[in-house]
C-alpha cells in the first residue's frame, strides 16, 4: 500500500531510494559481515532509504541483525 509519509520527507521532497539486489552467493556469516561494513559507512538520514535484497538463504538471518533505522529488507523473485 502506498504511504505518502514514507516516500516524502517533511519538506515535501522525495526520498533517495537505493536498492541493492544481491547477485552474490554469500553464506550467512559473509552476508552479516557485508551488512556490518555497509552499516559503518551509511549514516541515518531522513532523506535516504536503503533496501537490501539478499538471496533467500540469508534473508531470515539478516532480518534479525540489521539496523532497521538504516536498512529495509526485500526478497528476490
Amino acid at each position: 500500500m502506498y504511504n505518502k509519509r514514507k516516500v516524502y520527507n517533511k519538506g515535501g521532497m522525495r526520498k533517495l531510494l537505493i536498492v541493492g539486489n544481491w547477485k552474490m552467493h554469500l553464506n550467512a556469516a559473509q552476508a552479516s559481515l557485508l551488512v556490518h561494513r555497509l552499516s559503518e559507512r551509511i549514516k541515518i538520514h531522513r532523506d535516504l532509504e536503503v533496501v537490501l535484497a539478499p538471496s533467500l538463504l540469508v534473508l531470515q538471518p539478516l532480518s534479525t541483525q540489521i539496523d532497521r533505522r538504516k536498512f529495509r529488507l526485500a526478497s528476490q523473485n
